[in-house]
């Protein structure tokens, strides 16, 4: 059984124009900021062709998005994911549908998981920045995390690749 680490929400809330021939939504679901009673939107995107992740996050409630964009460097975050949490969800996720006596589709099972650790790395360091006139979601760094002081942000952060074509999102009003 595949974890769920936040609630999905729905697909009718934005409509997605065609970038998804370059791209792929590995995630849509929201974060809630319990200190700020803030609900959040966040999407993320991976862009195999730039070594990329996107991670758009939209705030409904000031009809606002977070300006920049978070851009992380798939590569990077993927030597900060623990094998032994990834392999050993494998085996279990393997072992569940061994058990059911159903096919094990292993490339299938190997991206989900992969997607759900990178979800959870990402989520669980967006960090909202507001005040009057501003409102942003950075990536908080935690243990463990290299640090930047120069650029204040992790490691794994990094400016938009020049290759990179932005995923455009239409919000309906």
């Amino acid at each position: 059984m595949l974890p769920i680490i936040l609630s999905p929400r729905k697909q009718s809330t934005a409509l997605v124009d065609n970038n998804s021939i370059f791209s792929k939504v590995i995630y849509k679901g929201s974060k809630n900021f319990w200190r700020t009673r803030t609900n959040i939107d966040i999407t993320i995107v991976e862009h195999q062709y730039a070594d990329t992740y996107e991670v758009i996050c939209f705030n409904p409630q000031r009809s606002i998005e977070s300006n920049p964009r978070i851009y992380i460097k798939q590569s990077l975050l993927y030597r900060r994911i623990s094998i032994e949490e990834f392999e050993d969800k494998i085996h279990n996720q393997t072992e569940e549908l061994l058990r059911k006596h159903q096919k094990v589709p292993y490339n299938e099972i190997r991206e989900s998981v992969m997607n759900d650790l990178v979800t959870k790395y990402i989520t669980s360091r967006a960090y909202e920045v507001t005040d009057e006139n501003e409102w942003r979601v950075i990536l908080q760094p935690q243990t463990g995390d290299n640090y930047n002081n120069i650029t204040n942000k992790i490691d794994i952060d990094i400016d938009v690749p020049t290759n990179l074509i932005p995923y455009l999102i239409s919000r309906l009003s």
